[in-house]
């Protein structure tokens, strides 16, 4: 059985080592590079430090952005709106219906049978046995 002390320690030390893996911070990682045995850094190429900007500008998670203030719209701005959603609707409810006025199909016609001309006395053609 292991010493509680000895139990302590190494509890202490994994969870610092696997704590570490989740930042840019690993001392773990840092203490094998330094000794060799890890990989080390590795610079990128021109090109990449060309293309990319220093300050990338992105919001951090949980922050929302701000608030832009937009004029509030007066009554006959409102209405002009509707008017043209108005338009715009009935337009698609326009094309809607001829879409379906076209994609539906009169029923089939009874197919055009020729009627069988009647058998002539003499042209039968030769009898089978």
């Amino acid at each position: 059985m292991v010493s509680r002390p000895i139990a302590v320690i190494f509890v202490a030390f994994m969870t610092g080592a696997l704590g570490g893996c989740a930042s840019d911070v690993n001392p773990v990682r840092d203490l094998f590079v330094s000794a060799g045995a890890g990989p080390g850094v590795v610079t990128r190429p021109d090109f990449v430090e060309a293309s990319r900007p220093a300050n990338v500008g992105y919001m951090p998670v949980g922050v929302s952005a701000p608030v832009r203030p937009v004029p509030k719209k007066t009554a006959e701005e409102v209405k002009k709106m509707e008017a043209e959603l108005g338009a715009t609707r009935a337009a698609h409810e326009a094309r809607a219906a001829e879409a379906r006025r076209l994609s539906t199909s009169p029923p089939p016609e009874p197919p055009r049978v020729a009627p069988i001309p009647p058998v002539q006395p003499g042209l039968e053609g030769p009898k089978r046995p």
